[in-house]
């Protein structure tokens, strides 16, 4: 009886360690290796911010323009 649960041993417990093992390396795969979508936003965020002249006639960022911007037509002008 001591040998057979000896035996049992031996082969439940590599069974139990890959089967402990597997949910780390399926989550492992699904985080995968540093993509490009992941590179892209990286650039995106340490990239030079464009200026714009706006109608105050300074430069300014554009994150800091006016968000709503009308144009508005010579025909309007003259109206």
């Amino acid at each position: 009886m001591e040998k057979m649960k000896m035996h049992l041993q031996k082969l439940l417990m590599p069974a139990l360690v890959i089967c402990s093992l597997i949910p780390a390396s399926v989550y492992a795969v699904s985080e995968g290796p540093v993509g490009s979508a992941q590179m892209n936003d990286e650039v995106l965020l340490f990239q030079d911010i464009p200026s714009v002249y706006s109608a105050s006639k300074y430069e300014q960022k554009v994150t800091e323009a006016p968000s709503s911007i009308s144009i508005v037509t010579a025909d309007e002008i003259r109206k």
